[in-house]
């Protein structure tokens, strides 16, 4: 409908196109016809200035034609690990705060992979990709966060029968797991996500400095008095527990009842944690994400976290707990006021339920928490200290 020049120099390309005698008209097509004689197209549209319907006969008619990525595409994303949005084309780390680079590390992206762009854009992004890459190849050391996953090769399963459950979980590629081998996590390419920790069948991988022993030390410690008043809360680092931050930062309201586990990201929540949390007597449990689809800050961690809590919600009912107990929600950086309308509706939703309503569901559940929960309960006490 409108014509708009978003760039620079763009408004001399319809400046010249006029001085060359386009001719521009504001309206909608509705329909293109030939003419059977002269085999001419007949455009059919409006032209909203003068409010009126129009009929334009050209001898040729250029659509705007949609672009789609290059074919191949599907098996690079594949092969290196990479994000591709809903269009196919390849998705960046953070639109805002790292344009260029891939989730994967050491990727770096220019041109129309990631979408439409003139020739100015991808000369310059291809300038930025080639100076990020010089960040990566001028140094002899690569640091990262000391957050990795580390394997337990006595309790690993894949030893003694396929398994390979950490492998297909990984977002990153990062896990090897050959035939009665124990699996094998690339230092390198580990992201310190954890949803390889709590996606293990036999709990033989352990995120350091985020330990199951400790998180599960910081429910029991938050829910040591009065749990049937509490909201536990798993925030994920980068969106849910950065807005709760926010909330925090610009003095919005809510009830104080919330009690934070931080983790770096939703897919880490196990859900022995939450099981953890309703043993104890938490009046609520929430877990807070990145919203969908692409803002994980760990590709699809909140896929991952959504199709565990998803299942684990329904056997909850099931087994008689009220569904308002417990929630998924997903907040970004941004949305303070959003966490705090969220703790507010969560704390009425649970003064609604009452504490003798709680207490009863709790002891009900207590017993068949504890039994899913055997391994966990037997835990020797030295598994609590942090990995070094």
């Amino acid at each position: 409908m409108d014509i708009r020049s978003p760039s620079k120099g763009y408004e001399e390309f319809y400046d010249r196109a006029r001085d060359r005698g386009v001719n521009f008209i504001r309206g909608r097509v509705s329909r293109i016809d030939e003419d059977p004689k002269t085999h001419n197209m007949v455009v059919h549209s409006e032209d909203a200035n003068l409010g009126m319907p129009i009929e334009i006969e050209a001898d040729m008619v250029v659509l705007a034609t949609a672009a789609i990525p290059k074919k191949g595409s599907a098996d690079i994303a594949r092969i290196i690990n990479l994000s591709r949005g809903a269009d196919g084309f390849f998705m960046e780390s953070h639109p805002k705060l790292k344009p260029m680079d891939a989730p994967t590390d050491g990727v770096f992206y220019a041109g129309a992979c990631q979408g439409l762009k003139d020739i100015p854009s991808s000369v310059s992004q291809g300038s930025g990709a080639a100076a990020r890459a010089a960040t990566v190849l001028s140094k002899t050391k690569w640091k990262i966060e000391p957050i990795i996953s580390i394997v337990d090769e006595t309790k690993c399963r894949n030893k003694t029968a396929k398994c390979g459950v950490c492998v297909s979980k990984c977002p990153y590629g990062a896990i090897e797991a050959e035939p009665n081998k124990p699996a094998h996590i690339i230092t390198a390419s580990c992201h310190g996500c954890g949803t390889c920790v709590a996606e293990c069948p036999q709990h033989a991988i352990t995120q350091m400095h985020f330990t199951d022993a400790q998180i599960i030390a910081q429910i029991r410690a938050a829910l040591e008095e009065k749990p049937e008043e509490k909201i536990m809360a798993f925030l994920c680092n980068w969106c849910s527990y950065a807005g709760a931050d926010l909330a925090g930062i610009s003095r919005c309201e809510y009830p104080p009842s919330v009690r934070v586990v931080r983790v770096m990201c939703s897919g880490r929540v196990d859900k022995d944690f939450i099981l953890e949390a309703l043993r104890l007597g938490a009046g609520m449990v929430l877990v807070g994400a990145c919203h969908l689809p692409y803002d994980c800050h760990y590709i699809n961690g909140n896929y991952k976290m959504k199709a565990r809590t998803d299942a684990l919600k329904g056997m909850l009912i099931k087994l008689g707990m009220s569904p308002e107990r417990f929630r998924v929600e997903y907040v970004s950086a941004a949305e303070g006021i959003r966490y705090a309308e969220v703790i507010t509706e969560i704390d009425a939703d649970m003064k609604a339920l009452g504490k003798e309503k709680i207490l009863a569901e709790t002891a009900k559940l207590r017993p068949i928490l504890e039994n899913m929960l055997k391994r966990r309960l037997s835990a020797p006490a030295s598994a609590a200290k942090p990995a070094a």
